[in-house]
């Protein structure tokens, strides 16, 4: 294993020169054994620091949002806190989804299962149909929510990138208000594994 290094219990090295020696030999070893990627080294930190794997991601966006809250941004704040503590946040939790996080009017949210991410998607919907009943249209808040199965990066904070993450973006911008678009991997995955056929 490289060189090796033995001190009595409670011994240090008397000198720092031997404290340099011991250090060079500490790093010796460790990298014939670990490669460039040692615990300690930038790469292995990097390694730690972010983790790949396949994730259901949901991007919902408050259409017209600006012209909202342009419009009265405080009902508009007080009725997008309502609507995330009474409608969005259980149901994003009954579906087994983790917010990822938020921008101000709109949400990333990770599933482990596409048709529990459409599932939500669904009821945030159909919760939003029957609170917006009555309500002028100028008034109305509507979602664009789009869904995409797909790789992504998580680091060690939590926190989503990667393609997995942009595609499920690109798609919320694209979907009409009220609806949610699919990308053709969520689709095909959904067509396979629901019951609402």
């Amino acid at each position: 294993m490289g060189a090796e290094i033995q001190f009595a219990a409670g011994e240090l090295p008397p000198h720092k020169d031997d404290i340099r020696r011991v250090l060079r030999s500490v790093a010796t070893a460790l990298t014939s054994s670990y490669g460039n990627k040692f615990p300690f080294s930038k790469e292995a930190s990097k390694d730690m620091a972010e983790s790949r794997k396949l994730a259901a991601i949901l991007a919902a966006d408050v259409a017209g949002y600006s012209r909202l809250a342009g419009a009265d941004e405080d009902r508009t704040l007080a009725r997008l806190r309502a609507l995330r503590s009474d409608l969005i946040d259980p149901t994003i939790s009954v579906h087994n989804g983790r917010v990822v996080k938020r921008t101000g009017d709109g949400a990333l949210v990770e599933f482990r299962s596409v048709v529990d991410a459409v599932r939500c998607a669904i009821e945030v919907q159909h919760g939003m149909v029957e609170r917006n009943a009555g309500l002028p249209p100028e008034r109305r808040i509507e979602f664009r929510i789009g869904v995409h199965v797909g790789d992504v990066v998580e680091e060690s904070d939590g926190d989503l990138m990667g393609d997995g993450v942009n595609i499920a973006a690109r798609l919320e911008s694209i979907a009409t208000p009220g609806a949610i678009c699919l990308s053709e991997d969520a689709y095909r995955q959904v067509e396979r594994g629901s019951t609402w056929r």
